[in-house]
């Protein structure tokens, strides 16, 4: 699962020596954070919705770097009304 206050099921990304045991493998850490806050008319609604993102669903490295992509994560809009779109 994730080590993400109040995130269900969003994701992870595995460092894995080839040639290796499946036990050599290591989580590398992203974001251990949980979703960001705003205040809409008072109350505290989730900017973003991390939970159930796909993070690592795709990866790819270069030169010691990693891009991981998280195809169902959601941003709140501008809007008051609480409509999201994926990012």
């Amino acid at each position: 699962n994730t080590s993400q206050p109040g995130i269900v099921e969003a994701g992870a990304v595995y460092y894995c020596p080839w040639p290796g045991l499946p036990e050599s493998c290591r989580q590398i850490p992203f974001d251990n954070s949980n979703n960001r806050m705003i205040k809409v008319n008072g109350t505290r609604e989730p900017l973003e919705f991390k939970s159930h993102q796909w993070f690592g669903a795709s990866v790819r490295t270069h030169k010691g770097n990693v891009v991981a992509c998280a195809p169902l994560y959601r941003w709140r809009t501008v809007k008051r009304d609480g409509e999201k779109d994926p990012v």
